[in-house]
């Protein structure tokens, strides 16, 4: 189990996930040549619980389920997402093993729908399917949809309904489990040779909604305070890349990551700056939720390679970009740049967060697009 200082350990906690942390292993296939410094693993949080769906989300929703056992009276789980959403999907088992209702607001124009081969099957199958299962109620919109209307509808039928935003993201509890899940990073370095700083020194994964990433810059900034060997080493960098076209990203994630950091007893304005967020806009490919052909080849490479799945709109894109960052070695020279000169090694952390129930829906764009 993974120690949390205080006030941190103190934040209420329902876990789903498996008592220990999910799996890292090499991504050992990807590796440069022996000559080659640079080191590859991959944690794999698509693996970390026994429930459908497996994925990043569920870690955001143990934070926030004690605050929903807390509110009185809750009967249904209220939240929104594309059609497709991995959050939605995983909302929707944590309201089965609450035993609550749950609705969905999908918005149709939020994915892969207008570019898919079949939209009568991107609308039924992959997570809809799994929506179905659970016995969600699902609404679909093209981006119509006001959720204080569904809330008062909701209320008006004697219900007592619970909002979470999409991806949890904008949740004030939101940000907790990959801070959390920091704290198992550096618990799993301390029982791995990794050589060099003996830690991860970069960390690659997919950012949507932008918490996990946020969790992530709070948790390990709460280990560097703690931790005499973290500020003798190079800084940690942590690099977000988007999986849609955003603008002023960085100051949304900046504020969930100060967000949490209040929660788990940072200074949240003098600790956390613009400076801390690294997103990487270069790989979102032409949107959020479609599949280009850069995307396929990248999705093939990794099958073939480490026999691993990667869904096309998180996963995939942050494993399109770190694997630039290796093959055009540009992963060297920012290492040397940010003070790695020094080390035998660069260990790297590319995060599989999930999403592999959605991959039969998608298909890559035409080549000609």
């Amino acid at each position: 189990m993974v120690n949390l200082p205080e006030p941190f350990a103190s934040v209420p906690f329902h876990r789903l996930r498996y008592p220990g942390p999910s799996p890292i292993h090499e991504f050992a296939n990807h590796a440069l040549d022996s000559s080659s410094p640079i080191q590859v693993w991959a944690k794999r949080d698509d693996q970390s619980a026994p429930l459908v769906c497996c994925g990043n989300k569920y870690r955001k929703l143990e934070y926030i389920i004690p605050d929903i056992l807390a509110t009185p009276g809750v009967t249904t789980l209220v939240t929104e997402g594309g059609l497709q959403s991995n959050h939605a999907a995983q909302t929707a088992v944590v309201a089965a093993k609450l035993g609550l209702e749950c609705v969905l607001l999908l918005n149709e124009r939020s994915g892969g729908l207008s570019t898919a081969e079949s939209p009568d099957i991107f609308r039924s199958a992959g997570n809809f399917q799994v929506y179905n299962l659970l016995g969600a109620q699902t609404r679909v919109h093209s981006g119509q949809c006001n959720k204080d209307d569904v809330l008062s509808e909701l209320r008006s039928q004697g219900k007592v309904p619970y909002w979470i935003p999409s991806g949890a993201s904008l949740h004030p509890l939101g940000g907790l489990g990959y801070a959390q899940c920091a704290f198992e990073i550096a618990t799993q370095e301390a029982e791995m040779d990794l050589g060099g700083t003996g830690r991860f020194d970069y960390i690659f994964l997919p950012c949507g909604s932008g918490s996990t990433i946020a969790g992530l810059i709070a948790g390990f900034r709460l280990l560097e305070k703690a931790s005499k060997k973290e500020n003798t080493l190079p800084k940690r960098q942590i690099i977000g890349i988007m999986v849609s076209p955003k603008t002023q990203q960085e100051e949304r994630v900046l504020s969930i990551a100060r967000t949490v950091g209040d929660k788990i007893g940072l200074d949240s304005e003098r600790d956390h700056s613009l400076n801390d967020v690294r997103l990487d806009h270069r790989f979102c490919g032409p949107g959020y939720g479609i599949f280009d052909n850069n995307l396929q080849s990248t999705l093939g490479d990794v099958a073939v390679k480490e026999g691993i799945l990667m869904d096309p709109v998180y996963s995939g894109k942050a494993a399109r970009g770190m694997l630039s960052f290796l093959s055009s070695g540009e992963m060297m020279s920012d290492a040397m740049k940010n003070g790695y000169t020094g080390f035998e090694k660069v260990n790297v952390l590319f995060i599989h967060t999930g999403g592999q129930t959605v991959f039969s829906v998608y298909a890559p764009l035409p080549a000609s697009v």
